[in-house]
């Protein structure tokens, strides 16, 4: 879900500049930067695991990503064009790193023999999802930008108070 959810940045943050009145010869620097705070951040992401555990980055990332889409929405109903270029980071930031964590935890956790089907199924369920949120993020769209960012954000929040997953629980 979070990954999923944040990737909507990469169509979404040219449709919020675009509403905020950010001229198009500043999307590619723009798009260029929140790639490489990906690159950062997913260089970050195995010596945050170590120091503060899976769990605590797993929620983190969801809280930065739900802070940053919340932003982005907020940017684009107050017309604020530095809200939105300073929201669209934190979502782009997370998407290498966070892939990657969660595929090692399934690599870890799930045995050889079974790790092939697993993956194809995450990836099944994954293709799905990304297909059901571009459709609640086109229906969004219709009224205005700020509708899927703010509830693709709200989602995020959601999910990193009542996941069982954050809490320990399985």
């Amino acid at each position: 879900i979070v990954h999923v959810v944040s990737a909507t940045i990469i169509w979404m943050n040219q449709i919020a500049l675009t509403a905020v009145l950010v001229p198009i010869a500043w999307f590619g620097l723009i798009s260029s930067s929140g790639i490489l705070t990906e690159i950062v951040v997913a260089n970050l992401i195995d010596p945050f695991e170590r120091r503060w555990g899976t769990l605590r980055v797993a929620r983190w990332t969801t809280v930065w990503s739900a802070v940053g889409l919340l932003m982005v929405g907020l940017g684009v109903l107050l017309n604020n064009q530095w809200v939105v270029l300073v929201g669209i980071m934190p979502p782009f930031s997370i998407l290498i790193g966070r892939k990657s964590m969660m595929r090692a935890q399934v690599n870890h956790h799930i045995s050889s023999g079974q790790r092939a089907t697993v993956l194809s199924a995450i990836e099944v369920v994954r293709k799905g999802m990304t297909g059901l949120t571009y459709i609640v993020m086109s229906i969004g769209l219709v009224w205005s930008p700020s509708i899927p960012l703010l509830v693709f954000g709200l989602l995020l929040v959601l999910v990193s108070v009542f996941s069982p997953i954050y809490r320990g629980k399985k």
